[in-house]
C-alpha cells in the first residue's frame, strides 16, 4: 500500500519537473530526513524511478555537538546506498547571522550540486515554515512582495531550488519518520528566544488551538499572495518607468512602493535590508518633491536618497562625526 505522505510528496516534485538528479540538502531534522526517504521511495514505486539522488549536508558549526548531525546523515545516505556531500563552513560573523548563515547555506549547497552534475536542489521547507514565515514577517509590517513567503521554485545560481513539501506540515514529516522508524535529531535552538523559535512553539499552537487549521490556512495565504505578488511585478514591468519623480508620484501606491523598491535594488544592489519605514520615507520624498531619506548601507560610508533634477539620486556620504563643544 502506498503511503500518502509519499504519494503527495511525488506529486508535488513532478509538477515541479525535476531534473535526472537531484541533490536533497538533508539537515538531520524530521522535515528534510522525511524528505531525503519519501524521495527515495518514490523512486521506486512512483513514475520517478530515473530520478537520481544525491545527499548534501552543510555544518555551520553552530554548536559542539553538530557533527552529530552530519554523522546522522551520512549514516542515512549510506542506507539508501546514495552519495553523500559535505561542507563544515566557518561561523558566520556581524550582523544578520541567520540571513548570512543562509547565504553561505545556499552558495555551498550550489556548489555541490555543481560538483555532483545536479541540476536541481530540494529543501525539506514545509507548510508549517511557511505559515511561520509569513506571520513574522507579518509582524514586521511586511508588504505583499515579502507575505508572499517561499516559493515552489526559484533560481539558485545555476541550479533550480525546488520546495516540494510545501504542501505538508511539519507533524506529518515528523509522523513519516516516526512510521518509518527514522532517526532524526530536533535543533536545539528551537527551544530558545528568538522571534522565529517563539512563534513556533507558542503562537502557532495557540492559533491552532482558537482556529483549527490555521497552519494550512497561513501557508495558503501565503501562496495567493505570491499569485498577487507575480502579478503587481507583471504590471510594474508593463509601465516604462524612469526614475523621474512625477512619474513615481503618480503611480498607484502598491505598484509606486514596488518601484521604489526595485529603485534601491538597482542603486544599491540589493533590496534585503530594506523596511517598511525606508518604503514610507522614500514615498513622502517622491509626493513631497523634497528632502532626503538615509538607506541601510553595509559599507562605512551613509547611503542617502535624494532628489536632483525631478530624478531619484543617490548619494554615498561619510559619516557625520559628532563635534564636542569647548568648555
Amino acid at each position: 500500500m502506498t503511503d500518502p505522505f509519499v504519494a503527495a510528496l511525488a506529486r508535488a516534485l513532478t509538477a515541479l519537473a525535476p531534473p535526472e538528479r537531484l541533490l536533497v540538502a538533508v539537515s538531520g531534522g524530521a522535515d528534510s530526513v522525511a524528505l531525503l526517504y519519501a524521495l527515495a521511495r518514490s523512486r521506486r514505486r512512483h513514475a520517478l524511478w530515473r530520478l537520481g539522488l544525491v545527499v548534501g549536508h552543510v555544518d555551520h558549526r553552530w554548536r559542539a555537538d553538530s557533527g552529530l548531525d552530519a554523522k546522522l546523515v551520512e549514516a542515512h545516505s549510506a542506507a539508501l546506498g546514495l552519495d553523500f556531500a559535505l561542507a563544515t563552513l566557518p561561523r558566520p560573523t556581524g550582523h544578520n547571522l541567520e540571513e548570512r548563515a543562509r547565504e553561505a547555506r545556499y552558495e555551498a549547497l550550489g556548489r555541490m550540486a555543481s560538483a555532483h552534475g545536479c541540476d536541481a536542489i530540494a529543501t525539506g521547507h514545509t507548510a508549517t515554515d511557511q505559515a511561520e514565515t509569513l506571520l513574522f514577517r507579518l509582524a514586521r509590517g511586511t508588504g505583499a512582495r515579502g507575505l508572499a513567503a517561499m516559493a515552489p521554485e526559484r533560481a539558485l545560481g545555476d541550479a533550480r531550488l525546488l520546495r516540494p513539501l510545501l504542501h505538508a506540515l511539519r507533524e506529518e514529516t515528523r509522523a513519516f519518520c516516526e512510521r518509518e522508524g527514522l532517526l532524526f535529531r530536533d535543533d536545539p535552538t528551537n527551544a530558545g528566544d528568538r522571534v522565529r523559535a517563539r512563534l513556533r512553539r507558542e503562537v502557532l499552537p495557540a492559533l491552532e488551538r482558537i482556529v483549527p487549521g490555521a497552519t494550512r490556512h497561513l501557508s495558503q495565504a501565503a501562496a495567493r499572495l505570491k499569485e498577487d505578488d507575480t502579478a503587481l511585478e507583471k504590471l510594474l514591468a508593463a509601465r516604462s518607468l524612469q526614475d523621474e519623480r512625477r512619474s513615481l508620484a503618480d503611480l498607484p501606491p502598491a505598484l509606486r512602493r514596488r518601484a521604489l523598491a526595485a529603485w534601491v535594488e538597482r542603486a544599491t544592489g540589493s533590496r534585503r535590508r530594506l523596511a517598511a519605514t525606508h518604503l514610507a520615507a522614500l514615498e513622502k520624498l517622491v509626493v513631497d518633491g523634497r528632502g532626503e531619506v538615509e538607506l541601510p548601507s553595509d559599507s562605512r560610508r551613509r547611503r542617502v536618497a535624494t532628489l536632483r533634477g525631478g530624478r531619484l539620486m543617490l548619494e554615498e556620504r561619510p559619516h557625520e562625526r559628532a563635534v564636542t563643544a569647548p568648555r
